[in-house]
């Protein structure tokens, strides 16, 4: 096993379980992404799960951009007041302690390009709905820490 990663735990909820937690995610095929530039080891942080793909801020942002994917950004409330990106139209604020409760309200139609503050929860969701649904969604390795660094919008 590399360096910072963990396995992958199985078993965490039944079938039932995870009908009730997330009943209307069941579009994507597994391990579907639609977005071409997503990578396995992270670049800009060491926190990972194995099966999480990553995918660099810059990237992200074209990939945002170009209508092909969503930011959703997971920080709490008195975080994102500190500054977050500009993609007006193209980001979602569910902030993790409330995202259980909007599941079925997650796009199904795009890449999700998961963000946090600097990759840990984003890591864990990417993780949990990998685990638990068949959305289509990715890590934005670094989170807004590399957003930042890179001067992005």
């Amino acid at each position: 096993m590399e360096k910072g990663l963990c396995k992958k735990r199985s078993g965490n909820i039944n079938v039932r379980e995870r009908k009730k937690i997330a009943p209307s995610i069941s579009t994507f095929q597994p391990d579907s992404c639609y977005c071409q530039m997503a990578y396995k080891t992270p670049k800009f942080q060491q926190y990972t799960f194995e099966q999480v793909l990553h995918i660099s801020p810059a990237e992200a942002y074209e990939t945002i951009k170009s209508g092909k994917a969503v930011l959703h950004d997971l920080c709490e409330d008195w975080e994102v007041q500190q500054g977050r990106p500009n993609l007006s139209g193209h980001i979602m604020h569910i902030p993790l302690s409330q995202i259980v409760y909007h599941l079925a309200s997650l796009p199904n139609d795009k890449t999700i390009i998961v963000m946090c503050a600097h990759g840990i929860r984003s890591v864990q969701l990417v993780a949990y709905l990998k685990e638990n649904s068949l959305l289509d969604v990715i890590n934005m390795d670094g989170a807004f820490e590399q957003w930042d660094i890179q001067n992005l919008p």
